[in-house]
């Protein structure tokens, strides 16, 4: 069975997908970016403007210390 889609279904999937649509509510930042398949990024600023963007109420702190801290955005 082949199921079909149009390039407007499978992007509306994706932006929700991404979190892009509606932002996750403030606990749910782990389970975001595995949504997302992690945050990847050149510069620090980028990860955690991607992160803003997807997060209610996430600052530089909670990124901080998820991965330098406790680690637990950190691959293992």
């Amino acid at each position: 069975m082949v199921l079909e889609v149009s390039q407007e279904e499978a992007a509306s999937f994706n932006v929700r997908r991404h979190h892009l649509e509606e932002r996750a509510p403030k606990d749910n930042a782990c389970e975001v970016i595995a949504d997302i398949v992690g945050l990847n990024a050149q510069f620090g600023l980028n990860y955690h403007l991607s992160l803003w963007n997807r997060v209610e109420g996430r600052n530089t702190e909670y990124l901080q210390n998820a991965l330098y801290v406790d680690k637990s955005l950190v691959r293992r």
